[in-house]
């Protein structure tokens, strides 16, 4: 159960990371992932899929910098919550990121929260196939991928997150 806490809270700090890419400090070229999406549903290897209120999050994207609040609750009733900021940018085929703030809570009701405010800056590879973009962010082993106005993220066997643009 640790485990599976662990690399959840890994999992939405990837998520975060992966909205969060570093940008120049002029103005960003549009990338085709801004936007604000919410998480829809969750999906976990057990076949279980868990809706609010059991998860949800907002997680906004403009042409320089991302933010994530993200929240889910485990199996015995423990509700974990991230919350990110990052700058970034993107070409065709390199998302740089620099998170500049990430606060993670271990569980409500008794559960530490972390702060974290080390300016890290990492890249990593962008593959484009038509209107869809992916990569694995850059801080977390979570895959994100953009295609069109759906978001999906992913951490291989722990879940998969379905997030919808809303504007």
């Amino acid at each position: 159960m640790k485990v599976k806490l662990i690399i959840t809270i890994s999992l939405a700090l990837a998520l975060i990371a992966l909205i969060g890419i570093a940008v120049a400090e002029d103005e960003a070229p549009v990338t085709g992932i801004e936007g604000t999406y919410m998480l829809v549903s969750q999906d976990l290897p057990d076949g279980t899929t868990r809706v609010s209120p059991l998860v949800g999050g907002m997680f906004n994207i403009t042409s320089k910098y991302w933010n994530l609040n993200v929240w889910w609750t485990d199996s015995a009733g423990k509700v974990f919550s991230v919350s990110e900021i990052s700058k970034y940018s993107m070409t065709d085929s390199t998302y740089t990121e620099t998170r500049t703030y990430s606060a993670t809570n271990a569980g409500a009701g008794g559960g530490l929260v972390k702060y974290d405010f080390e300016r890290k800056t990492k890249a990593v590879s962008v593959n484009r196939d038509g209107c869809q973009i992916s990569f694995e962010m850059p801080f977390d082993s979570v895959m994100v991928v953009f295609d069109g106005s759906k978001l999906t993220v992913s951490v291989e066997g722990e879940f998969v997150d379905h997030w919808e643009k809303v504007e």
